[in-house]
């Protein structure tokens, strides 16, 4: 089970807590929860992206070794195959270390104990919520790198692995749209988009009763089972198995869409999940108990806090942790549960 690092980011935490909630106080109260959650997963979901850029993808990229001879739609869905499955395991993981940290804190009877029980199911859920903006940074990127794809083919040109290097790690102008105001859209305008869509989507009243009615429990381990039945239901859709042949245009439209909305249902089943535990956040906050009811613009203020502080210790983990960069030097930063 990881260690806990949030109180090491505490100030941080409470800061950027404080700057979403300023945003709240100064809009209208009309479908508040669609617009701060508009705000909190567009940005996530670019910081996101920005962190895969710059701190994972160039190791993603080095230890593939794809051959020069693979090209085109193939190469795109030889790469896309492994990051779909990195990322269903790496999700599966994290809501059984959620699930773990929960059972821990049921078992726990010192009052120290608790408090840093309650900080790691936070901190768990968040690592979630981590992968679960990967799954929505991959799908749009992997439906503007076919694309880009497109129309270098209809240059005359192959998309080669150069292009793939380039485009994941140095330019980030693949599959650009230009708009008949003349505006041009990269990857992360369609991030802001899609964190806008996400947010409109599970905070509709209508939709909640269309897409996610099937669900009969209020029980929150109960929703951390469907999220792990929605990823295995991700990961089918995808072309996982080496020894079936897939069509080259197997990731179609109709299939990014597919995909897309069964991360919607993860996205509603998270905040479901993550609402249960915020009041745990006032460990955080000493002799002070802000947080006291299951509110969902409570949960989005603690999901940006959390998120942007463990973002920031996930990137110097890259960089200065020896579990991560398999060197003898560097730090490892938090506290044993």
């Amino acid at each position: 089970m990881s260690k806990v690092t949030l109180l090491n980011n505490k100030s941080e935490i409470i800061d950027n807590i404080d700057k979403i909630r300023d945003m709240a106080v100064e809009h209208d109260k009309s479908r508040l929860e669609e617009y701060i959650g508009g705000i909190v997963f567009s940005e996530t979901l670019q910081k996101q992206y920005t962190m895969m850029r710059e701190d994972l993808n160039l190791n993603s990229i080095r230890k593939r070794y794809f051959t020069n001879e693979l090209k085109n739609r193939e190469l795109l869905n030889t790469y896309y195959q492994h990051m779909y499955m990195h990322n269903h395991i790496a999700f599966e993981d994290e809501v059984f270390e959620a699930y773990d940290a929960i059972g821990n804190l049921l078992n726990s009877t010192k009052q120290d104990k608790i408090d840093l029980c309650k900080l790691l199911v936070l901190e768990e859920l968040i690592d979630v919520y981590h992968f679960l903006l990967e799954y929505t940074c991959l799908l749009k990127e992997h439906f503007l790198m076919q694309i880009e794809c497109t129309k270098q083919n209809e240059a005359g040109k192959d998309f080669t692995v150069r292009d793939l290097e380039r485009y994941l790690t140095v330019d980030s102008n693949f599959g650009i749209e230009t708009h008949d105001d003349g505006c041009q859209y990269n990857i992360f305008d369609f991030l802001d988009f899609e964190g806008k869509h996400i947010a409109s989507d599970i905070f509709c009243p209508s939709n909640i009763d269309k897409f996610y009615g099937y669900l009969s429990t209020t029980q929150s381990d109960q929703f951390l089972f469907e999220l792990l039945r929605l990823n295995r239901e991700f990961v089918r859709n995808c072309n996982f198995k080496d020894w079936k042949n897939y069509s080259v245009n197997f990731y179609d439209i109709v299939k990014i869409a597919s995909l897309t909305d069964i991360t919607r249902k993860m996205y509603y089943l998270f905040i479901k999940t993550f609402v249960y535990y915020i009041d745990f956040v006032n460990v955080l906050y000493d002799d002070e108990y802000p947080y006291s009811g299951s509110d969902y613009l409570d949960a989005l203020y603690i999901i940006y806090g959390i998120y942007t502080a463990k973002r920031s210790e996930n990137i110097r983990r890259q960089h200065n942790d020896p579990r991560y960069t398999g060197k003898n030097e560097g730090s490892i930063v938090g506290i044993e549960v």
